[in-house]
């Protein structure tokens, strides 16, 4: 049985569990205190029945009918949802300081110039919606 690669939050703030490359969200928490997760990919019909801790694949559905995400697309998309909740969590703290702090505390991770210009740009407009929200 495969095993869960990694776990984070997305930018909507729902778990999400990496299995082999293909990311699967949370759906609902069963009666049994496990977790049903289902594909990302809206085509795909693969489901996962994962423990309460996270940390075990009780079972899982079908095959995936598309590639799996490639380590850089995921790695990208990790630090926006981690950009996108503490710009929503610290409103008062300028957009470059978050960056730079999420990209020191991920240092391990290969980010092109152009990936962290656009997650620049992104953040600046989470941001700006923000204080429009509050004013």
């Amino acid at each position: 049985m495969n095993s869960i690669d990694d776990v984070f939050v997305t930018k909507r703030g729902r778990r999400c569990v990496l299995i082999q490359g293909y990311k699967l969200s949370e759906n609902k928490q069963l009666k049994d205190r496990t977790f049903h997760f289902r594909c990302t990919n809206r085509k795909c019909n693969v489901t996962a029945i994962i423990g309460e801790k996270l940390d075990l694949i009780i079972s899982q559905k079908n095959d995936h009918n598309h590639p799996a995400t490639s380590e850089n697309i995921l790695n990208r998309q990790k630090i926006m949802y981690t950009l996108k909740r503490k710009a929503i969590d610290d409103v008062f703290t300028k957009p470059n300081k978050i960056i730079r702090k999420v990209l020191k505390d991920q240092s391990t991770v290969n980010i092109s110039h152009s990936d962290a210009s656009t997650s620049c740009k992104s953040l600046n407009e989470v941001v700006q919606m923000l204080n429009k929200q509050l004013n």
